[in-house]
């Protein structure tokens, strides 16, 4: 009893793949053809991605090292060191040095980075979209119409400026290597050779920051440094006066004689 209602289950539950198989055969031209639309679909989409460069730069953060060491540097805990990093790492990342690299390289009037020119070179269906965007304000009148501004010569280059720095700095990726002075800078763009330049630019623009930075601490210093020492010759030049009309009021000493040795002391 117990075998027949085993054999009967089994009969139940098998699958009978000549059955599935005359249905594939059925609808094989729509299976072929789904397939064919599928990888035409999928081909035209990979083809209209447009391929991403990616160029790196590596760039060592050195400071000056002091000749005597402090307690915080023996034990490894130079916190004045970590802030010069972070510092430099912010700096970086600065709009300042990003404007200058889009001046230098001319960055507003690549067509990459200036948006008229991105407007006008835009792909198929960006153009589709825009096309449907004004058929449907136009068949909804109430839709309030955007107001134009005119804009002047300076604020369009300015305009351009800033959408040129903002692109470059979404595309642009600076990354300190963990436990060492080492940045990387990444830059992606369309361009294999824009890439490679602007990542290149970047450090040679941080480098020759650092240095302006340095030599005009370096002016300030030296004019400080002089104007002090002018003062300083002044002051002795009026106490040596002082001095003298002091000396030649008392009659203590001859007048020539001090000023003889207030001249000798001085060529020491």
């Amino acid at each position: 009893m117990d075998a027949k209602m085993d054999d009967t289950l089994f009969h139940n539950h098998s699958i009978d793949v000549s059955q599935y198989w005359r249905a594939v055969t059925r609808n094989k031209w729509a299976i072929i053809a789904f397939a064919i639309v599928m990888s035409l679909v999928v081909s035209l989409f990979v083809f209209a991605i447009t391929p991403l460069y990616q160029s790196s730069t590596t760039l060592l953060i050195e400071t000056e090292r002091n000749n005597v060491m402090s307690i915080e540097e023996v034990y490894g805990l130079d916190s004045s060191r970590r802030g010069y990093y972070l510092t430099q790492y912010e700096i970086l990342r600065s709009r300042q040095i990003a404007e200058r690299v889009v001046k230098r390289l001319s960055l507003t009037t690549h067509p990459l980075f200036d948006y008229e020119q991105l407007a006008k070179n835009q792909s198929g269906i960006a153009s589709s979209l825009s096309s449907i965007k004004k058929s449907i304000k136009t068949a909804i009148p109430f839709i309030p119409e955007p107001v134009t501004i005119t804009l002047t010569d300076t604020e369009k280059q300015q305009h351009k400026l800033d959408f040129a720095i903002a692109k470059l700095q979404a595309n642009l990726t600076i990354n300190p290597v963990f436990h060492t002075y080492v940045v990387v800078i990444e830059f992606v763009s369309e361009d294999p050779v824009l890439a490679a330049t602007i990542s290149d630019t970047f450090a040679n623009v941080y480098i020759e920051n650092y240095l302006e930075a340095k030599l005009e601490m370096t002016a300030k210093a030296t004019t400080w440094l002089n104007t002090s020492l002018a003062g300083l010759k002044n002051n002795l030049t009026q106490s040596e006066q002082t001095l003298n009309a002091f000396y030649e009021k008392e009659k203590l000493v001859n007048i020539d004689g001090v000023i003889g040795l207030a001249s000798e002391e001085l060529q020491r």
